[in-house]
């Protein structure tokens, strides 16, 4: 949706919202033009360039732009993968999983796109790492980009709340432990 087909939703919206439109009204929207996209007036070849031209734009920024921090990954034999709050509750599990001897570590991507793909791939083929922990605020949709960066080469698991409940230190721990056993 453009921000000219959001303008046109929030007016609907709004209509309909205080009342102001029936079973049987019936709206015109003028301006077909503000919602056509320049693209669609050139040549198929053209659109194919325009393509190639996007693409390696994208890999430029995919090869250049990916950032995340690092904690403990070298020796580590699980990593857990976090952001945000997330990423703070298991820096805390971390340190306390290696006070108690456990060799955990974690990669916290600082952007979603572009995933830090390359630097999970090179944990996950470091000869060390045997698995990968995905902890989120979500249904697990991270845990997916985790697979497909390391192109399933080593299993990921998940340790997920939702609906505003944030995991606590003791909750990471024990979900690491878990994981731990298994791989």
């Amino acid at each position: 949706i453009t921000s000219e087909g959001i303008k046109k939703l929030s007016i609907l919206e709004l209509l309909l919202g205080n009342h102001y439109l029936s079973a049987n009204s019936v709206i015109i929207i003028d301006e077909i033009e503000a919602n056509l996209h320049p693209s669609i007036y050139m040549e198929y070849d053209g659109l194919q360039a325009l393509n190639h031209k996007l693409q390696a734009k994208y890999a430029t920024v995919v090869a250049n732009e990916q950032r995340s921090e690092e904690l403990y990954t070298d020796d580590a034999e699980l990593v857990i993968v976090a952001y945000g709050i997330c990423s703070r509750v298991a820096a805390g599990a971390i340190e306390q999983l290696r006070a108690e001897g456990y060799k955990v570590g974690m990669l916290r991507p600082q952007m979603v796109w572009p995933f830090p793909s390359d630097a999970l791939m090179k944990i996950a083929t470091n000869g060390k790492c045997k698995g990968f922990l995905s902890v989120e605020l979500s249904a697990g949709q991270m845990i997916e980009d985790v697979r497909l960066a390391i192109e399933c080469k080593k299993p990921v698991h998940l340790y997920n709340r939702m609906g505003g409940n944030v995991p606590s230190c003791d909750e990471v721990v024990e979900a690491a432990k878990k994981v731990l056993k298994e791989i």
